[in-house]
């Protein structure tokens, strides 16, 4: 069972099994950020709208067209069950300054963190 958590605004959906069936060929690149890589950001490209197919809370299958937000937070989180980050989705050299910006921001972290003790 794989389960996802959407929250937007007041707004909250849980997804068991989510299955994206489809994507629109229009992106959009927009910042993204993640609590996986704290306090680092990227533009991310993503599809501007999805198809979701999935199991509600109470088990009753459920198809929904969702676009922009909504859209990339779903994919978002479906790529978390799939083991990967948004991260995963930059050119090379993107994805190494993320990195080293989010190493850079763990050490700042600990060295903080030390000074405390």
């Amino acid at each position: 069972m794989r389960a996802a958590l959407v929250r937007l605004g007041d707004e909250e959906w849980v997804f068991f099994n989510p299955e994206i069936i489809a994507r629109s060929e229009e992106l959009e690149v927009e910042w993204e950020g993640c609590l996986s890589l704290p306090g680092v950001e990227a533009e991310v490209p993503r599809a501007k709208e999805v198809v979701v197919r999935a199991l509600d809370e109470a088990g009753a299958p459920v198809e929904l067209h969702l676009s922009e937000l909504e859209a990339r937070i779903l994919q978002h989180e479906v790529d978390h069950l799939d083991g990967e980050l948004y991260v995963d989705l930059l050119p090379k050299d993107e994805r190494r300054r993320v990195l080293a910006e989010f190493r850079a921001a763990c050490a700042q972290r600990e060295k903080r963190a030390s000074s405390l003790e």
